[in-house]
């Protein structure tokens, strides 16, 4: 059996005997879909989540000026599956210091002047993280069209050819409406690059406040099954819009 979790707040973690305990009170259960994972959640515990991320970045993480961006560029083969042109490009969840940076350091071109950077505390970053990699409002030369929204509320007229959303699923608030979006906004014969490992957990066993929804692997397949894979390693997917 495995020992039991209980993440309050970057800096808090129970386990054992005291996680047991505050797993009784406090866990997202209720919200499981059983083979699934927990694909969807209320509002006001996203919002827990949300005040996580400020906390992570904004208390404890003012110093830093990467979230894992180089790793997970290693882990995507550092991007060889991409066009050189990218055209027009936007990224989901991209936090103070983005993946579409890593991209464009390696000779990728886009085609617009403009990146859309899509993040409920993308403003908040900008404004107040000393090493955000968009503060001067550009990213690699390009103007950063911040959008500070929810995935699941993000709404535009404009598609996209290249859409990035990497280590952002478990930090959102409804699993289906976010590849809904995703459809929506990548054109067809656009590149997706989706990064997101399975969270195939029990919910009576672990809270996780910053990361809400779980879900098992086939939930994350049947979703990449839209997509022509270019690469694939585990859960780090290069695809194309079929």
């Amino acid at each position: 059996m495995t020992d039991p979790m209980f993440i309050a707040s970057p800096v808090s973690v129970l386990t054992g005997d005291a996680a047991r305990v505050a797993l009784e009170t406090t866990n997202d259960a209720a919200y499981l879909t059983p083979g699934k994972g927990v694909l969807s959640v209320p509002l006001e515990r996203w919002q827990q989540a949300q005040q996580y991320e400020r906390d992570t970045w904004l208390t404890y993480g003012l110093s830093a000026t990467e979230d894992r961006n180089a790793e997970h560029a290693a882990l995507f083969d550092h991007y060889q599956a991409l066009p050189e042109k990218l055209g027009a490009v936007i990224e989901l969840g991209c936090g103070p210091f983005t993946n579409v940076r890593e991209i464009l350091s390696r000779d990728h071109t886009t085609k617009s002047k403009v990146i859309t950077l899509v993040d409920p505390l993308a403003k908040t970053y900008q404004e107040q993280h000393p090493n955000c990699a968009y503060k001067d409002g550009k990213l690699h030369g390009l103007i950063a069209m911040l959008e500070p929204k929810a995935i699941e509320d993000y709404a535009t007229d404009i598609t996209f050819d290249t859409l990035i959303m990497v280590n952002v699923l478990s930090h959102c608030r409804d699993a289906a409406r976010v590849f809904e979006r995703i459809h929506y906004l990548l054109r067809k014969g656009g590149y997706l690059v989706f990064g997101e490992p399975a969270r195939d957990i029990d919910p009576e066993q672990l809270y996780d406040v910053g990361h809400p929804l779980s879900y098992t692997q086939a939930v994350i397949d049947e979703f990449l099954s839209d997509f022509k894979e270019k690469y694939r390693n585990g859960n780090y997917f290069i695809g194309v819009k079929k």
